[in-house]
Protein backbone atom coordinates (compact mmCIF):
# COMPACT_ATOMS: atom_id res chain seq x y z
CA UNK A 1 0.00 0.00 0.00
CA UNK A 2 1.15 3.53 -0.75
CA UNK A 3 1.39 6.03 2.11
CA UNK A 4 -0.26 9.42 1.59
CA UNK A 5 -0.73 12.39 3.91
CA UNK A 6 -3.70 14.74 4.11
CA UNK A 7 -3.27 17.99 5.96
CA UNK A 8 -6.67 18.86 7.31
CA UNK A 9 -7.30 21.96 9.42
CA UNK A 10 -3.76 21.88 10.85
CA UNK A 11 -3.93 18.13 11.45
CA UNK A 12 -1.78 15.56 9.68
CA UNK A 13 -3.83 12.51 8.75
CA UNK A 14 -1.97 9.62 7.16
CA UNK A 15 -3.69 7.00 5.06
CA UNK A 16 -2.59 4.14 2.88
CA UNK A 17 -4.07 3.39 -0.50
CA UNK A 18 -4.14 0.40 -2.78
CA UNK A 19 -6.02 1.01 -5.97
CA UNK A 20 -7.56 -1.45 -8.37
CA UNK A 21 -7.14 -0.78 -12.09
CA UNK A 22 -9.75 1.64 -13.46
CA UNK A 23 -12.12 1.13 -10.54
CA UNK A 24 -14.72 3.55 -9.21
CA UNK A 25 -15.57 1.37 -6.21
CA UNK A 26 -14.01 2.50 -2.94
CA UNK A 27 -13.75 1.24 0.61
CA UNK A 28 -12.28 2.99 3.63
CA UNK A 29 -10.93 0.89 6.49
CA UNK A 30 -10.94 2.16 10.09
CA UNK A 31 -8.94 0.27 12.71
CA UNK A 32 -9.82 -0.38 16.34
CA UNK A 33 -8.42 1.48 19.34
CA UNK A 34 -5.55 -0.95 20.01
CA UNK A 35 -4.43 -1.16 16.39
CA UNK A 36 -3.28 0.92 13.42
CA UNK A 37 -4.09 0.86 9.72
CA UNK A 38 -1.26 -1.55 8.92
CA UNK A 39 -3.31 -4.33 10.54
CA UNK A 40 -5.34 -4.63 7.33
CA UNK A 41 -2.22 -5.14 5.23
CA UNK A 42 -1.01 -7.87 7.62
CA UNK A 43 -4.12 -9.94 6.83
CA UNK A 44 -3.98 -9.16 3.08
CA UNK A 45 -7.40 -7.49 3.06
CA UNK A 46 -6.39 -4.74 0.57
CA UNK A 47 -5.13 -7.39 -1.89
CA UNK A 48 -8.34 -9.41 -1.54
CA UNK A 49 -10.46 -6.29 -2.14
CA UNK A 50 -8.34 -5.07 -5.07
CA UNK A 51 -8.98 -8.46 -6.72
CA UNK A 52 -12.72 -7.77 -6.71
CA UNK A 53 -12.26 -4.25 -8.07
CA UNK A 54 -12.15 -2.05 -4.94
CA UNK A 55 -9.82 0.85 -4.26
CA UNK A 56 -8.79 0.51 -0.62
CA UNK A 57 -7.97 3.40 1.74
CA UNK A 58 -6.80 2.56 5.27
CA UNK A 59 -6.76 5.62 7.52
CA UNK A 60 -4.53 5.98 10.56
CA UNK A 61 -7.01 7.75 12.79
CA UNK A 62 -5.69 10.93 14.46
CA UNK A 63 -3.88 10.15 17.70
CA UNK A 64 -2.65 6.81 16.32
CA UNK A 65 0.73 5.79 14.89
CA UNK A 66 1.32 7.75 11.71
CA UNK A 67 -1.32 10.42 12.40
CA UNK A 68 0.07 10.80 15.91
CA UNK A 69 0.07 14.61 15.96
CA UNK A 70 -2.91 14.66 18.34
CA UNK A 71 -6.27 13.12 19.01
CA UNK A 72 -9.01 15.20 17.39
CA UNK A 73 -12.72 15.37 18.08
CA UNK A 74 -15.08 12.95 16.35
CA UNK A 75 -16.77 15.96 14.71
CA UNK A 76 -13.49 17.11 13.12
CA UNK A 77 -12.65 13.56 12.04
CA UNK A 78 -16.14 13.24 10.53
CA UNK A 79 -15.60 16.52 8.65
CA UNK A 80 -12.38 15.06 7.24
CA UNK A 81 -14.12 11.79 6.30
CA UNK A 82 -16.95 13.67 4.64
CA UNK A 83 -14.51 15.66 2.48
CA UNK A 84 -12.43 12.55 1.72
CA UNK A 85 -15.45 10.45 0.70
CA UNK A 86 -16.97 13.30 -1.33
CA UNK A 87 -13.75 13.57 -3.34
CA UNK A 88 -13.89 9.81 -3.96
CA UNK A 89 -17.50 10.06 -5.14
CA UNK A 90 -18.83 7.83 -2.35
CA UNK A 91 -17.42 4.86 -0.51
CA UNK A 92 -18.12 1.81 1.58
CA UNK A 93 -16.81 1.89 5.15
CA UNK A 94 -15.38 -0.93 7.23
CA UNK A 95 -14.61 -0.31 10.87
CA UNK A 96 -13.58 -2.58 13.71
CA UNK A 97 -14.33 -2.14 17.41
CA UNK A 98 -14.09 1.62 18.23
CA UNK A 99 -13.43 2.25 14.51
CA UNK A 100 -16.69 0.42 13.84
CA UNK A 101 -18.53 2.77 16.16
CA UNK A 102 -17.00 5.75 14.33
CA UNK A 103 -17.98 4.25 10.96
CA UNK A 104 -21.55 3.63 12.16
CA UNK A 105 -21.92 7.09 13.71
CA UNK A 106 -20.54 8.74 10.56
CA UNK A 107 -22.90 6.66 8.39
CA UNK A 108 -25.86 7.63 10.55
CA UNK A 109 -25.11 11.30 9.91
CA UNK A 110 -23.97 10.98 6.27
CA UNK A 111 -25.94 8.06 4.82
CA UNK A 112 -26.00 9.53 1.31
CA UNK A 113 -22.19 9.22 1.04
CA UNK A 114 -21.94 5.67 2.40
CA UNK A 115 -22.66 2.91 -0.11
CA UNK A 116 -22.30 0.15 2.46
CA UNK A 117 -21.09 -0.40 6.00
CA UNK A 118 -19.21 -3.36 7.45
CA UNK A 119 -18.92 -3.40 11.23
CA UNK A 120 -16.42 -5.76 12.85
CA UNK A 121 -16.93 -6.34 16.56
CA UNK A 122 -18.16 -2.74 16.76
CA UNK A 123 -18.80 -1.28 20.21
CA UNK A 124 -21.70 0.91 21.40
CA UNK A 125 -24.14 0.00 18.62
CA UNK A 126 -26.98 0.80 21.01
CA UNK A 127 -26.06 4.48 20.51
CA UNK A 128 -26.85 4.31 16.77
CA UNK A 129 -30.50 5.14 16.13
CA UNK A 130 -30.78 4.62 12.36
CA UNK A 131 -28.76 3.52 9.34
CA UNK A 132 -31.60 3.96 6.88
CA UNK A 133 -30.61 3.21 3.30
CA UNK A 134 -27.13 1.88 4.19
CA UNK A 135 -26.41 -1.74 3.28
CA UNK A 136 -25.09 -3.19 6.52
CA UNK A 137 -23.07 -6.26 7.49
CA UNK A 138 -21.72 -7.19 10.90
CA UNK A 139 -18.80 -9.59 11.32
CA UNK A 140 -18.11 -10.90 14.83
CA UNK A 141 -15.96 -13.61 16.34
CA UNK A 142 -17.90 -16.25 18.26
CA UNK A 143 -15.51 -15.76 21.21
CA UNK A 144 -15.73 -11.94 21.29
CA UNK A 145 -15.65 -10.94 24.96
CA UNK A 146 -15.59 -7.18 24.31
CA UNK A 147 -18.64 -6.75 22.06
CA UNK A 148 -21.11 -9.56 22.71
CA UNK A 149 -22.21 -11.32 19.47
CA UNK A 150 -25.72 -11.99 20.79
CA UNK A 151 -26.30 -8.31 21.59
CA UNK A 152 -24.73 -7.37 18.26
CA UNK A 153 -27.16 -9.64 16.43
CA UNK A 154 -30.12 -7.82 18.00
CA UNK A 155 -28.67 -4.37 17.30
CA UNK A 156 -27.82 -5.23 13.69
CA UNK A 157 -31.30 -6.61 13.12
CA UNK A 158 -32.77 -3.39 14.57
CA UNK A 159 -30.58 -1.38 12.18
CA UNK A 160 -31.51 -3.49 9.13
CA UNK A 161 -28.29 -5.48 8.82
CA UNK A 162 -27.21 -9.06 9.12
CA UNK A 163 -24.54 -10.73 11.21
CA UNK A 164 -21.91 -13.28 10.19
CA UNK A 165 -20.18 -15.11 13.03
CA UNK A 166 -16.65 -16.42 12.54
CA UNK A 167 -16.40 -19.50 14.74
CA UNK A 168 -13.47 -19.81 17.12
CA UNK A 169 -12.42 -16.18 16.65
CA UNK A 170 -12.08 -13.51 19.30
CA UNK A 171 -12.82 -9.75 19.20
CA UNK A 172 -10.24 -9.08 16.47
CA UNK A 173 -11.69 -11.95 14.42
CA UNK A 174 -9.70 -10.85 11.35
CA UNK A 175 -6.45 -11.72 13.14
CA UNK A 176 -7.64 -15.13 14.33
CA UNK A 177 -9.19 -16.18 11.00
CA UNK A 178 -7.90 -13.79 8.28
CA UNK A 179 -8.82 -15.97 5.30
CA UNK A 180 -12.37 -16.52 6.58
CA UNK A 181 -12.73 -12.82 7.38
CA UNK A 182 -11.48 -11.66 3.98
CA UNK A 183 -13.82 -14.10 2.24
CA UNK A 184 -16.87 -12.87 4.21
CA UNK A 185 -16.06 -9.23 3.41
CA UNK A 186 -15.35 -9.91 -0.28
CA UNK A 187 -18.54 -11.98 -0.70
CA UNK A 188 -20.66 -9.18 0.78
CA UNK A 189 -19.05 -6.53 -1.44
CA UNK A 190 -19.34 -8.64 -4.61
CA UNK A 191 -23.12 -8.91 -4.12
CA UNK A 192 -23.69 -5.13 -3.98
Amino acid sequence: MIEETANYKENKIVYFKSEAAESKKNIILLHGYSFESSVWDKINLPTALNKIGYNVYAIDEPGFPKSRNKQISNDLFFDFLKDFITKLGGSCLLGSSAGGYLAAKFSEENASLVKCLILVGAVNLNEITSLSGVKLLGVWGSLDNISDPESASKELERLGGKLVIIKGARHACYLDRPDDFNKVVANFLEKL
